[in-house]
């Protein structure tokens, strides 16, 4: 049984050094209440590039940048969308995309209980940005 828990800072991100010491702290208070019945693996990390938008605030948060989104029930015969995070408004994570038989890119909503994956696409700007952070930190 894994424990897994994502964790970053306001910036979106999360050294590795925050890591470890968010792991001391849930450590320490998971054996002190004992929730979890059975051994356990605890597992600190950042939700990375391809990122999962589970909540109104990450899609508010990652607004402009490109995603991919699976309902658990089909709009229009589709089940999946790619396209860009326009945000959250009126209960629904909302999502730029160009449809076929469209030249403009047409706002969609989806309930967020009708999503059942919903993911950053990483790009290769960001790609090299964090290639470039992690070798930094490594100096």
């Amino acid at each position: 049984m894994i424990l897994q828990i994502m964790a970053e800072n306001d910036a979106g991100t999360i050294a590795i050094e925050d890591c470890e010491e968010i792991s001391h702290a849930v450590s320490a208070m998971l054996d002190v209440e004992d929730p979890i019945l059975g051994n356990y693996t605890l597992e600190i990390s950042s939700p990375g590039m391809g990122r999962p938008l589970t909540r109104p605030l990450d899609f508010e948060r990652w607004a402009g940048q490109e995603a991919k989104v699976e309902l658990h029930t089909s709009v229009d015969g589709r089940r999946r969308f790619r396209g860009l995070v326009d945000g959250f408004e009126d209960g629904e994570a909302r999502l730029k995309v160009t449809l076929d038989g469209y030249e403009t890119p047409q706002v969609l909503g989806f309930p967020l209980a009708n999503i059942a994956e919903a993911r950053l696409v990483p790009d290769d700007a960001a790609l090299r940005q964090s290639l470039k952070a992690g070798k930094a930190r490594k100096k």
